[in-house]
């Protein structure tokens, strides 16, 4: 569902007078601010990886640190657990290595995985600006998303063509060289069998 259409439905809810929506608050902006602790929890899901680099993941939980009591965070566990796991994570990393090699690919095309932030990456950061991990664990498996079934690998398919059928001259051989590899294993595994999410890793701190 669109946006729209899931602020709607909260609300509708019960507890949609509790609820506000700021779709453009750039968190990382000073005049944007809440008292200490203010909130109970403060949640990160499925965000990290569209992130420019670690160090934007840093200042943002830097940033709401004094706001919350409890840090939680959700992130695609790059760790296929079956066979059918694998596209999934092959149309990630195809979107991952054109940005880190051809940065203005991000402006030119509509893709948004910009980097990969792997578990271990993402507990030292949040204990590096003070926040300390209670709980972990891994989801069996994501199914319940469509990014690894449906829209992320089409998604880094067609990127995958376009930059392989554009002949843009910004575009690097060794991108072309990559992707072009990237794209043959993505095709053949989506050819193989069905595919499905990574699992999730979640982390609480305090």
């Amino acid at each position: 569902v669109s946006l729209r259409d899931a602020h709607r439905f909260v609300n509708s809810s019960n507890i949609g007078k509790w609820v506000q929506f700021h779709t453009h608050a750039d968190l990382l902006d000073s005049t944007w601010d809440f008292p200490d602790e203010y909130f109970d929890l403060v949640v990160f899901a499925h965000s990290s990886w569209y992130m420019s680099s670690l160090k934007e993941v840093e200042d943002l939980f830097a940033r709401v640190r004094p706001w919350s009591k409890r840090l939680g965070y959700a992130e695609w566990y790059p760790k296929p657990q079956n066979r059918r796991q694998v596209s999934h994570l092959v149309a990630l990393l195809v979107q991952m290595h054109i940005t880190s090699n051809w940065p203005q690919g991000h402006e030119r095309l509509d893709f948004n995985i910009r980097s990969m932030v792997t578990p271990d990456q993402a507990k030292t950061i949040a204990r590096n600006v003070g926040w300390a991990v209670t709980n972990e664990w891994v989801t069996d498996s994501s199914t319940g998303l469509e990014d690894g079934s449906v829209w992320e690998i089409e998604n880094a398919k067609r990127l995958a063509e376009e930059i392989l059928g554009s002949g843009w001259p910004s575009v690097s051989e060794s991108v072309l060289r990559a992707t072009t590899s990237e794209y043959i294993l993505l095709d053949m595994l989506v050819e193989e069998e069905a595919s499905e999410s990574l699992p999730t890793y979640v982390f609480i701190a305090e």
